[in-house]
């Protein structure tokens, strides 16, 4: 009896002890839930892709406007500017019908090329990724030249004479300023967008053309007494010249924008041809840059 109760007894400070622990276990846990979580214990969300690359937010409605500058290649066809002065002074005459002497002469093409320069202003309307808008820009060259001809033929016609015609011709022209309405589609992707272009094109500029016609005739069969054994002409300087001449025609283009909040950037190419006065036609190709500001 003694044995059990002093066993009994030594048992008591260890069930105390044990729930003591217990009680301090479940008080911890508790209190561990209020604590706050320790920097780098949990995995922060990615932070958000950067605007404007890729993530399809750019806004590419809007006016804009900006300035241009670039190179150009013009090509200048002077066609029958010459030509058509020396028909007209010869017209309703054996040379002219006979002859055909007015088309002797061949003008050869010229091309100048010249740095450019000018603005451009225009309007978009985005509907996904796809951008269209209208555009009107002005570009100012100085691209000039002259072609220059001269030819003779000889030839006995039906009125009896053994007919001889010396002609000469030049075509100066001179390419001012050229400006442009055009329509615009592009695709934008993020922040840049590609696109192609077209529309009208009007120019101003020069044309003049001269000629001088000179003509022989010689009886080729005397024996028959006409009136004149021989005759000789001179024309003189003839003109044809306009000043300030409008020039009308069409345009193609393409090219890639960037756009970094307000600010415009791009690099074009643009196709011009136009029509002069005397069937002049002028083509001009230009390579450009630009910038500007979009609202």
């Amino acid at each position: 009896m003694r044995t059990r109760q002093i066993t009994a007894m030594g048992q008591g400070p260890l069930v105390a002890c044990a729930l003591v622990i217990c009680a301090l276990g479940a008080t911890t846990a508790a209190k561990a839930a209020d604590y706050p979580v320790l920097r780098g214990s949990q995995i922060e969300d990615a932070p958000p892709p950067p605007p404007d690359f890729g993530t399809g937010s750019t806004n590419w409605t809007g006016f804009y406007f900006g300035g241009l500058a670039g190179y150009s290649d013009t090509n200048f066809d002077v066609g029958r500017g010459a030509a058509n002065i020396v028909a007209n002074h010869l017209r309703s005459t054996t040379i002219e019908a006979e002859m055909q002497a007015s088309s002797l002469l061949n003008m050869p093409n010229f091309s100048k090329r010249n740095a450019t320069f000018g603005g451009f202003a225009g309007y978009n309307l985005q509907f996904g990724d796809v951008v269209l808008g209208f555009e009107a820009d002005y570009t100012h060259h100085d691209a000039k030249g002259t072609s220059a001809d001269a030819i003779a033929r000889s030839r006995t016609l039906s009125d009896g004479y053994s007919t001889s015609v010396w002609l000469t011709g030049t075509t100066a022209a001179e390419l001012k300023d050229v400006g442009t309405l055009r329509v615009r589609a592009g695709y934008a992707m993020g922040a840049f967008m590609p696109f192609i272009t077209g529309g009208l094109a009007i120019g101003n500029g020069t044309v003049t053309s001269t000629a001088t016609v000179r003509t022989n005739g010689v009886d080729a069969d005397p024996s028959e007494a006409p009136v004149l054994q021989s005759y000789s002409s001179a024309s003189g300087l003839l003109v044809s010249s306009r000043k300030n001449s409008t020039m009308l025609g069409g345009t193609v283009g393409a090219g890639v924008e960037a756009l970094f909040g307000g600010l415009l950037l791009r690099a074009e190419a643009q196709y011009v041809r136009m029509e002069a006065q005397g069937n002049v036609v002028v083509e001009t190709t230009t390579a450009r840059v630009g910038a500007g500001i979009k609202f």
